[in-house]
């Protein structure tokens, strides 16, 4: 009997300590803390976030290809260039009828205007934006145009400033683009039009220092360009070209 109850009595502790060893665990719900660092954006990006990378994309300098262009220009001894995209698309074949030392004039109101380029093609011939940017100014009065100066403030033009300040002013058509519309290299931005004063059907085109050095500023300056998508990118007078890409 004695051996039973000591027996029992093992039992008893066991059962006690094992009730008091076992801790009880309950389901508690636990908080994830961001472990985003202020000014930096989550994996989730909200519709605001995706506008403003857009407008990152498109208006940040492109550093390796700036730097391309440079280095590529500066091979040629054209340090002074900039290089663009032809403004018309592959396979259009458009005649250059005047050059860049042709337009030196003492013209006052002129002056500053040397690489503001006539490209003749037909009209309705779409034309594409030269390089990433943003359109700062559509020009586009009621009256039309014909071959007489007195219609020179009339014409239709376009302007889009890039990345670097530069700004392409794009005259004489109908635009597809509106004021701060944000715009990709290639884009169609309008079709060629009569309008302003203008004698055969023809882009007028022109990269401008910057938005303080327009047409129609004391300080007014166009800058060379080399063209993308052709044989030789310099445009020579008299020549007729064809876009290559």
């Amino acid at each position: 009997m004695k051996k039973k109850s000591n027996w029992v009595v093992a039992i008893g502790i066991s059962v006690f300590i094992g009730g008091c060893a076992l801790p009880k665990f309950h389901p508690t719900k636990t908080e994830s803390k961001s472990t985003v660092k202020p000014g930096l954006k989550s994996g989730v990006t909200t519709e605001s976030q995706e506008e403003a990378n857009s407008d990152n994309e498109d208006q940040a300098p492109k550093v390796g290809s700036d730097r391309a262009d440079a280095l590529f220009l500066a091979d040629r001894g054209l340090s002074n260039y900039r290089k663009m995209r032809v403004p018309f698309k592959k396979g259009t074949s458009f005649i250059f009828p005047n050059g860049a030392d042709l337009v030196r004039t003492p013209i006052p109101e002129k002056v500053g205007l040397r690489y503001l380029l006539d490209l003749n093609v037909p009209y309705g011939t779409p034309i594409l934006a030269a390089e990433n940017g943003k359109v700062i100014q559509v020009h586009e009065p009621k009256s039309r145009g014909g071959c007489d100066p007195s219609w020179e403030d009339s014409a239709h033009f376009v302007r889009i400033e890039h990345h670097d300040g530069t700004v392409a002013q794009y005259s004489h058509l109908l635009s597809r683009v509106t004021n701060g519309q944000k715009i990709k290299k290639g884009q169609i931005i309008g079709v060629t039009n009569r309008d302003g004063f203008i004698c055969v059907p023809q882009l007028t085109f022109g990269v401008f220092k910057s938005a303080k050095t327009l047409p129609h500023s004391p300080q007014r300056e166009t800058l060379p360009i080399y063209f993308e998508g052709l044989e030789d990118g310099i445009l020579k007078p008299g020549q007729t070209y064809k876009v290559l890409k």
